[in-house]
């Protein structure tokens, strides 16, 4: 009985794996088959996938490079000898400048700048800036009548003026060679440029009469040297010096015969910052502008107007545009300026009023120096007063620097 139950159990057991292989085998070639076309699919999708991605890599824009912008040329003597003036490490001339009178004119500069630029240049730079006197756009050229050397002034209020045409009674000068100049006249010449200095540093102009006397020296000759100085001085490279002058016609000579009558010269610097991309000139006249003097000579207003738009600046101008023999400049300023920066010393307050000028006043104005007492402008005092808000200065420079003031005046034509 044992061995018959036995034999039916295996029989049994025999044909229940008959039974599933059968069931099976049908099953397992299905999942094979299902996975065989999963396969294909996910391969015919990634081939699709690598092409589409292979098209859209073929239709990509190509990236062109800018080219740098090419560095401009530097006059290295130029920059040098502004340097030595200035004070500054200099290629051209650092052999001189290890002696004792330069070390001192090291000194006495440095210490002059670094008051210069905490009590003036970094005030006016940001109050100009804040008060939308210059943008980055402004890079017209700025026409400065009386200015002297005072490239500094200029420079600082309007900072990307691309022109800057300067008008002074003091000579051009000449450039000086420092490797052929002896010991004994290099420390007189510096000595010189130091006292050349001394009023600008201290109240921010130059005396005409002073700089006539310092520059009847043999070598220090003329307005150039410090107006390299100051360039020198902001860390401008001077990419070329030349002497330039306008013939009858307006028109700027670069090259002409210095002893042709009828010329009205001068000198110009081309210069750039240290990034060297971008050049400017300055160029300076000495010229008398009085009336008499622009009718018989009405090319040099002509050669001004080859600039274009202008912006005016006037300061510590001895109050001369008060006067009527000099009412040509005065119009010829109102008419053709997209805006005046000027001190109580510019075109008179009443001008502007009258010439339809938006004014604004900022500062303080109570008194003019007592070398010009009667030309104080009640109407203007009267304007400031009643302001209801004060326009405060974080500087002071010009004549009533002397008495702690200054007042400024930004005028814009009314449209």
């Amino acid at each position: 009985m044992g061995k018959a139950l036995f034999l039916n159990f295996a029989w049994t057991n025999f044909l229940q794996k008959i039974r599933m292989k059968t069931i099976l085998k049908p099953f397992l070639a299905f999942l094979f088959f299902v996975s065989m076309i999963g396969c294909q699919q996910k391969t015919e999708a990634q081939q699709e996938q690598n092409q589409t991605q292979t098209a859209t890599d073929s239709v990509k824009p190509e990236v062109i490079q800018k080219p740098q912008a090419e560095l401009l040329k530097i006059d290295t003597l130029a920059t040098s000898t502004a340097q030595y003036i200035a004070g500054l490490p200099s290629l051209a001339f650092a052999s001189i400048q290890e002696k004792s009178f330069y070390k001192l004119h090291v000194q006495t500069v440095d210490t002059a700048w670094a008051k210069s630029k905490n009590e003036d240049v970094t005030p006016i730079t940001d109050w100009a800036s804040k008060e939308g006197i210059n943008t980055n756009t402004d890079t017209m050229t700025v026409f400065y009548p009386f200015s002297g050397p005072d490239i500094l002034y200029a420079t600082t209020f309007f900072p990307n003026a691309q022109n800057y045409v300067m008008i002074g009674l003091e000579r051009t000068g000449s450039m000086p060679n420092f490797g052929k100049i002896p010991d004994k006249l290099l420390g007189q010449y510096l000595e010189g440029i130091r006292h050349s200095l001394k009023y600008i540093n201290k109240v921010g102009y130059f005396v005409t009469m002073h700089m006539a006397s310092d520059f009847s020296k043999q070598n220090l000759d003329g307005n150039l040297h410090i107006m390299m100085y100051y360039l020198a001085r902001q860390g401008y490279l001077i990419n070329s010096f030349s002497k330039i002058a306008v013939d009858a016609n307006g028109k700027l000579l670069t090259e002409f015969d210095e002893k042709e009558k009828g010329l009205i010269k001068g000198i110009r610097f081309e210069f750039c910052d240290q990034a060297r991309i971008r050049k400017r000139a300055v160029h300076y006249f000495p010229l008398d502008l009085s009336d008499q003097n622009t009718k018989a000579k009405p090319q040099f207003l002509k050669f001004v107007d080859t600039f274009g738009k202008k912006v005016t600046y006037l300061k510590s101008a001895s109050y001369i545009l008060h006067n009527p023999t000099f009412a040509v400049l005065r119009d010829y300023i109102l008419q053709n300026s997209t805006k005046i920066l000027q001190d109580d010393t510019g075109v008179p307050y009443r001008n502007l009023v009258k010439s339809n000028f938006n004014v604004t006043l900022y500062g303080d104005y109570t008194r003019t120096i007592k070398q010009f007492k009667g030309l104080f402008q009640p109407d203007m005092k009267k304007a400031l007063d009643s302001m209801a808000t004060k326009k405060p200065l974080p500087f002071t420079i010009g004549y009533n620097a002397w008495h702690d003031q200054t007042i400024l005046i930004y005028a814009t034509p009314k449209q």
